[in-house]
């Protein structure tokens, strides 16, 4: 355990280093969680400028100290959920002789009668289930295989049935696993707004692109579908849980959107469905923000004002359905960090399974995301603009796992200007409504 003696050891080690290196050291780490006790108590050596907080940030501490979490931190920043995918009563000790199973153990189930059993579809591949408390009184672990949880729900009250979600702390072993496996999704729990009412849509729209919406009923539709659309008294301070649309002649109304966006929002993913990725070097004299460089200024690669960091990193950021890459821009978007999806990459992966890739992306460690889109990532029929793009499918099936997905914060739909074929200006409202959950039952 950390002490004021074996700190203060620490830090004159460090001062020694920095007078025979003749370099400042900018961090001195005085230990984990088990230092916080010194911390309050103002014990800790002067000249200690840093602490690895993990275990009480995510656990309130119980297992840094073995005693009552802290009032000031929170033990249940962290939940494991799973779904119950059977529910039967079974003897409580199995028919026939008991053998090994897969990881060595012999198994010991002592007969307490017939119980009421779940399976939840989560194992040992997934979490340490040894550290595994349901939340729910009633509950028991019982074991586990690779890939199944089996619990005792006897004494649930009430008992749960299939399709059930049950929770459960995690130990910091469990929460290991948990956090480091790829077939366990991580979302916040308590940014996701619960709204029970209706939802509310902010729409600003250029002139040419109002004419569109307007033709298109957007409004009266997205109200039939539960919406509240309203105009903002405030802009600066927008209501809980606004979902912004914006529609523009071309890709700089994304700029203008995501900068909205970033006001408003913390941190926030971006996932981008378009033909082109707008990562060109500017080189247009006279332009301010030329429209194929339109995310290389949201990101901070031009190195010029716009930029939306930190809210928005180019690491939450997900292309879809590129088809037309400049030499220049392509180097760009190597060295950028953005995750990028070609036509190509569609056709192997499927849309169902690149939409679950490009939302995990634009998710990791955000409050949700943006979405821009424009006409010409899709191809419609005797439209030269959208020539090889996504079907008129493919692009309503990546709206729908947008809508599923809960975690669309804003939008924006570039190219609807008066001059577009009414027909595709249809289409193109009727992805947006798709993205906001329109469901024909």
């Amino acid at each position: 355990m950390p002490t004021p003696d074996n700190l203060g050891q620490l830090v004159a080690h460090a001062y020694k280093t920095e007078r025979l290196s003749g370099k400042s050291l900018d961090v001195i780490s005085g230990g984990a969680s088990s230092s916080l006790p010194l911390l309050l108590e103002g014990r800790l050596p002067a000249g200690i400028n840093n602490l690895r907080v993990g275990e009480a940030i995510l656990q309130g501490g119980v297992e840094t100290f073995r005693d009552t979490p802290w009032a000031e931190l929170e033990p249940d920043a962290c939940r494991l959920t799973s779904d119950i995918i059977e529910v039967k009563l079974k003897p409580s000790r199995p028919i026939g002789q008991s053998g090994y199973d897969a990881f060595g153990n012999q198994p010991v189930f002592p007969d307490e009668g017939d119980r009421l059993r779940a399976i939840a579809n989560i194992g040992r591949e997934d979490v340490l289930v040894e550290g595994l408390t349901p939340i729910a009184k009633g509950i028991r672990v019982l074991g586990a295989s690779s890939d199944h949880l089996l619990l005792d729900v006897a004494d649930a009250d009430p008992p749960p049935a299939v399709g059930d979600r049950v929770a459960f702390r995690m130990s910091y072993g469990a929460m290991l696993l948990a956090m480091t496996s790829e077939y366990v999704e991580k979302a916040p729990m308590h940014d996701v707004e619960d709204f029970s009412g209706r939802k509310m849509v902010q729409i600003t729209a250029e002139q040419g692109a109002a004419g569109i919406l307007a033709r298109e009923g957007t409004g009266a539709r997205l109200e039939a579908m539960n919406f509240d659309v309203i105009e903002l008294a405030d802009v600066e301070r927008p209501p809980s849980g606004l979902i912004r649309l914006a529609a523009g002649a071309d890709r700089r109304i994304a700029h203008k959107a995501l900068t909205a966006t970033a006001r408003a929002t913390h941190s926030f993913g971006l996932i981008w469905i378009d033909s082109i990725a707008a990562l060109m070097p500017e080189d247009e004299d006279g332009i301010d923000l030329p429209e194929g460089s339109v995310l290389a200024r949201t990101l901070g690669l031009d190195h010029k004002a716009g930029a939306l960091q930190p809210q928005l990193s180019p690491e939450n950021v997900v292309i879809v359905g590129l088809r037309h890459a400049d030499p220049a821009e392509a180097r760009v978007l190597k060295d950028s960090r953005v995750s990028a999806f070609t036509m190509t990459d569609i056709d192997a992966m499927g849309m169902r399974d690149l939409m679950h890739e490009a939302i995990r992306v634009a998710t990791s460690g955000t409050q949700g995301f943006h979405v821009s889109y424009s006409p010409t990532a899709t191809e419609f029929a005797g439209w030269a603009a959208g020539s090889g793009g996504l079907t008129v499918r493919e692009t309503h099936q990546a709206m729908e796992a947008i809508a599923l997905s809960g975690g669309l914060l804003s939008m924006d739909v570039s190219g609807l200007i008066a001059a577009l074929e009414p027909r595709i200006g249809t289409d193109v409202v009727n992805f947006v409504m798709s993205a906001f959950g329109k469901r024909i039952l």
